[in-house]
């Protein structure tokens, strides 16, 4: 029931309900997904194909809009960097697998994030991949 509620909600980025969008119209209980309503107007197969189209391109429209707005909310508290290429900077390990960061525990069979470094090496900085980030020079091994 809960995900069938999620479905027949309006959506907020795209504006209608995830069953409406898919199916074309809408679905208020679940017995309207096996058994559908009989309709008070006919629509031919072209009619309704050319409604999804048109339909699917709102979405994408809405769905863009909304990707939009979250980047730019996302963005709001980025700072500039003050690293260049050719600096040395530490690592931060907190998103690196464990295996990663203590190779002789890891090689035992022993790694554990609560012993792990926070910070591992200065590594130097070989390119700008991004505004704000980095290719780093790590050597094999």
């Amino acid at each position: 029931m809960a995900e069938f509620t999620y479905n027949a909600t309006k959506h907020n980025a795209t504006g209608p309900a995830p069953f409406e969008a898919d199916m074309g119209r809408v679905t208020r209980l679940p017995r309207d997904l096996l058994a559908p309503t009989v309709r008070t107007h006919s629509e031919s197969a072209g009619q309704y194909a050319q409604r999804m189209m048109l339909d699917l391109r709102m979405l994408r429209e809405r769905l863009e809009e909304a990707q939009f707005s979250m980047t730019v909310e996302a963005n709001k508290h980025q700072q500039p960097h003050p690293f260049w290429i050719g600096h040395q900077v530490f690592l931060d390990t907190r998103k690196l697998p464990g295996a990663y960061v203590n190779m002789a525990k890891a090689e035992l069979g022993k790694s554990s994030r609560k012993f792990q470094h926070l910070y591992v090496e200065p590594f130097r900085l070989l390119q700008e991949a991004k505004p704000n980030a980095f290719v780093l020079h790590i050597p094999k091994g």
